[in-house]
């Protein structure tokens, strides 16, 4: 199956997701955070300082897209915006863990 072009839903040019059933591997992740203009520090903070590689090796049943969809789902937090407004409403916590798919 071809990758899928979302550049235009996410208004991010040259934008194209894993295909499915790719496994996730800390370089491809890596290179999509920098698509995004993410920054290893910010996605720390957001993620509860869980790096790439341990997230992989505790997330085994997840694809490469399943990540990839998520970092855009949650795009305004993971480059750091609405940091305040989630830390005084409790959420932030709430998002953090949800990144393990638990």
């Amino acid at each position: 199956m071809p990758t899928e072009d979302v550049s235009a839903e996410f208004k991010i040019p040259n934008l194209r997701l894993a295909r499915h059933g790719t496994p996730p591997r800390t370089d491809r992740m890596k290179r999509f955070l920098k698509k995004l203009g993410i920054s290893s520090g910010k996605y720390l903070r957001w993620s509860g300082s869980q790096p790439l590689n341990k997230f992989r090796r505790e997330n085994p049943g997840w694809t490469q897209r399943a990540w990839e969809v998520l970092i855009l789902e949650n795009r305004d937090i993971t480059q750091g915006r609405n940091e305040r407004a989630l830390s005084l409403s409790g959420k932030r916590a709430k998002v953090a863990s949800g990144v393990g798919g638990r």
